[in-house]
C-alpha cells in the first residue's frame, strides 16, 4: 500500500492510503458502501450472538484476560475515526482473522474476514 501524505498546513503528520481518502471523501458526501455501514437491530443481534459463540468474552469480557482489551474499550476504539470508516474497518477485519500487530488467538483466526467485518462494524456502531 502506497500511503499518500495529504498537503496542507498542519496536515503533515496525517497519512492515508488512496483508498482510505476515496472512503473518507464518500462518507462525507453521504455515499458509504452499504456493506460497512452500521449494523440494523437484526445484523446487530447477529454479531451479539457471533462474539458469544466464539467465545470473545473469555478474553474481551468485563474482565479482560492477559493484555486483551475489552470489548468496550475495543468498542470506543473503533468508534473514533479513523475506526469508524468503513475502508478501516475492513482493512482491521482483515488484520483480525490475519492476526496482525497482535498476538496469534485461534479464534480470531476461525473468524471468516464477513465475520470479522461483521464484529467490527457492531464495535464501531457502540456495541460490546
Amino acid at each position: 500500500m502506497n500511503p499518500a501524505r495529504c498537503a496542507g498546513p498542519g496536515w503533515g503528520w496525517l497519512r492515508l492510503s488512496r483508498a482510505a481518502a476515496v472512503a473518507w471523501g464518500l462518507a462525507a458526501l453521504g455515499m458509504a458502501p452499504a456493506a460497512w455501514a452500521a449494523p440494523d437491530a437484526a445484523t446487530a443481534a447477529q454479531a451479539a450472538q457471533l462474539a458469544l459463540d466464539m467465545g470473545c468474552y473469555g478474553c474481551h469480557g468485563a474482565t479482560p484476560r492477559g493484555s486483551a482489551p475489552s470489548m468496550k474499550a475495543l468498542s470506543e476504539q473503533l468508534a473514533h475515526k479513523p475506526g469508524a470508516d468503513p475502508s478501516a474497518q475492513q482493512s482491521y477485519a482483515q488484520r483480525l482473522v490475519r492476526c496482525e500487530g497482535m498476538t496469534r488467538v485461534g479464534a480470531h483466526q476461525q473468524l471468516s474476514v464477513e465475520e470479522a467485518g461483521l464484529l467490527v462494524r457492531w464495535l464501531a456502531a457502540g456495541g460490546h
